[in-house]
């Protein structure tokens, strides 16, 4: 769990370093040939003939389609967000997984996993908002703050 986190991290802070200097569709090339090319070494198709065969190969493009487009737009606001403002984007899916969750599967959230997500997502908040900020909470529950 830890060197997923820690490969993530690195793979955020390397975009962010390359979205500088080059476009971000290069970086997201890069990305996912680098990711391709890994992926064929580690797991080596050519001796297991059926890992690339699936059943439903348009949900397979249409899963792949979509992560293309998170990655490049995640990419992007790398580009003009900082790192933390893009992470606490990315950490708030839950709420929206949750919002969905019952019209799409049919599976609907309870009052205490509201809660919780509720209170992550107030933590959301705190974090993207910074002091300077028109919006921020904190001016909005204590005044105090506001100069």
């Amino acid at each position: 769990m830890c060197g997923a986190v820690s490969s993530f991290a690195f793979l955020d802070t390397t975009a962010k370093y390359l979205g500088r200097q080059v476009d971000v569709l290069q970086v997201v090339w890069a990305r996912y040939t680098f990711a391709f090319l890994l992926t064929l070494v580690v797991s080596n198709p050519l001796s297991r003939p059926g890992l690339l065969r699936t059943a439903r190969p348009i949900f397979q493009v249409g899963r792949a389609t979509l992560l293309l487009g998170s990655t490049f737009l995640n990419f992007f606001a790398l580009k003009y967000l900082r790192l933390d403002q893009v992470l606490a984007i990315a950490f708030s899916t839950p709420f929206f997984v949750a919002a969905l969750s019952g019209p799409v599967l049919d599976e609907w959230v309870g009052v205490r996993r509201w809660a919780a997500i509720g209170v992550g997502f107030i933590g959301i908040l705190v974090v993207s908002q910074g002091r300077d900020s028109a919006l921020s909470i904190r001016l909005h529950f204590w005044p105090s703050w506001r100069q």
